[in-house]
C-alpha cells in the first residue's frame, strides 16, 4: 500500500539563495508554515513566483498543482 501524498519527501526546501537544501513531507511543511518557520511559493507559471506565507497561502485559489519540477512548497489545493 503506498503512502499517503501529505507524508512523501516532495516539498522541495529551498534557503535564503534559493538553492536546494533538503525535501519534507507536505505535512511536515505546513505545519512548519502554520507556525512561521516556512514559507511558501505562490508559483503560476514561469515568470510568476512570489513567497506567500500561511495566512495569504489559504486564501489562495485551489488550483491544478504545479509539477514536482517547480520549486518549493506550492499551492495544491489542502487549505480549502
Amino acid at each position: 500500500m503506498s503512502a499517503s501524498i501529505l507524508h512523501q519527501n516532495i516539498v522541495l526546501v529551498l534557503n535564503r539563495n534559493w538553492q536546494a537544501i533538503n525535501t519534507k513531507t507536505p505535512a511536515e511543511a505546513f505545519c512548519q508554515m502554520a507556525t512561521d518557520a516556512a514559507t511558501a511559493l505562490d508559483i503560476q507559471g514561469a515568470d510568476f513566483m512570489v513567497p506567500t506565507k500561511w495566512d495569504d497561502w489559504q486564501q489562495l485559489r485551489s488550483g491544478k498543482a504545479t509539477p514536482a519540477s517547480e520549486p518549493h512548497m506550492v499551492r495544491s489545493g489542502f487549505p480549502r
